[in-house]
């Protein structure tokens, strides 16, 4: 089915799916948004033809996933300590001190 976004880590990335794509799927991966992990990773999509290109503000994971589930609407990612009913306190559940 279609994709909403792309997330891409690397220029690499970007070429070696580009050149994995037959010519009907590389239509559809050129006019898929993409996340990007990077200026140099955005730089390679934007030349190889991508549009857009948004660049997630750092490389890891969690900043990867948190920017691109913003970037498609959804509320910003909540820690288990931001969440007093998975926050289990060491003191009171019997744990080291």
């Amino acid at each position: 089915g279609p994709l909403d976004v792309l997330v891409l880590t690397s220029g690499s990335t970007v070429r070696g799916l580009l050149a994995l794509a037959g010519d009907d799927v590389r239509a559809a991966i050129l006019a898929t948004p993409v996340v990007a992990a990077g200026a140099k990773t955005a730089t390679a999509a934007s030349e190889a033809g991508v549009r857009p290109v948004l660049v997630a503000p750092a490389p890891d994971a969690a900043s990867l996933a948190d920017f691109t589930a913003r970037a498609l609407g959804a509320p910003p990612a909540r820690s288990a300590t931001d969440d007093p009913a998975i926050h289990l306190d060491l003191a009171t559940t019997g744990g080291a001190s």
